[in-house]
């Protein structure tokens, strides 16, 4: 039986004695696998790559929100364009009620002073007409009633 343990301590010896080739030693000769560096290494390499990744969502963020602040700013001016166009149509609206309130004004004014014409025309007819008949009352081509009878006729029809 001894010699069994003896045979199986040499095995487990032999296997111990050999230490399996490292995969690194292996595989720098062949340029694939793992990289010779730590955890320590790659952790400011990982950290970085999560920055980049933050960055691009923060970028993509800011360009969403520039472009609703550019929908915004859009919006608001075509409002103020609105809010001008109306001012300007409530304005013109005004002016074409006071442009019609002025016409209307001096049409009013117009027959009044087509009014005071007429009147002014009929008082100097009036007043040729007395003058005519004064001056022949004077010249004794009438007599004292027909000047009074002309008088009364002419201040009648002033009335």
């Amino acid at each position: 039986m001894k010699s069994y343990n003896s045979s199986k301590n040499k095995k487990s010896s032999a296997s111990s004695s050999k230490k399996p080739a490292s995969s690194t030693a292996g595989n720098k000769k062949t340029g694939q696998g793992s990289s010779d560096l730590s955890f320590n290494d790659t952790l400011p390499l990982v950290n970085s790559a999560i920055d980049i990744g933050n960055n691009i969502a923060s970028l993509l963020t800011e360009k969403e929100r520039t472009k609703q602040v550019a929908m915004e700013c859009q919006r608001d001016i075509v409002d103020s364009n609105n809010k001008v166009e109306i001012a300007r149509l409530e304005m013109e609206g005004r002016r074409n009620q006071r442009i019609a309130e002025s016409e209307k004004d001096q049409r009013a004014h117009d027959r009044e002073m087509r009014k005071i014409d007429q009147e002014d025309r009929l008082l100097d007819k009036y007043l040729d007409d007395r003058d005519a008949i004064i001056a022949d009352w004077r010249a004794g081509k009438i007599s004292d009633e027909q000047y009074h009878m002309l008088m009364d006729r002419i201040e009648k029809g002033i009335d």
